[in-house]
């Protein structure tokens, strides 16, 4: 599967703001946000946009990353409690 996405990056927050709303017409959400430290332009601004009209994918995706997550944090208690069964 195949997600259409963008990273923008601009000098100031109001630019980005600006380009952040002309992408949102065009279907994009912006679904992170940073800012990094660029000694010689001074801070720059980031954003990460997917094309929302993927919205339903997404949510899919978003719902088999947890159950895994889950399932990790599942075994790493049973881990945790044999562990310390074994310790004391």
């Amino acid at each position: 599967m195949e997600i259409d996405y963008i990273i923008l990056d601009s000098n100031s927050a109001g630019e980005l703001e600006l380009l952040l709303d002309e992408k949102a017409l065009d279907g994009y959400k912006a679904v992170s946000m940073s800012s990094c430290y660029d000694p010689n332009k001074g801070i720059v601004y980031t954003a990460l946009m997917v094309n929302y009209g993927l919205n339903s994918q997404l949510e899919d995706i978003i719902a088999q990353i947890s159950e895994k997550l889950d399932s990790i944090s599942t075994s790493l208690l049973l881990i945790e409690t044999n562990t310390a069964d074994n310790l004391d």
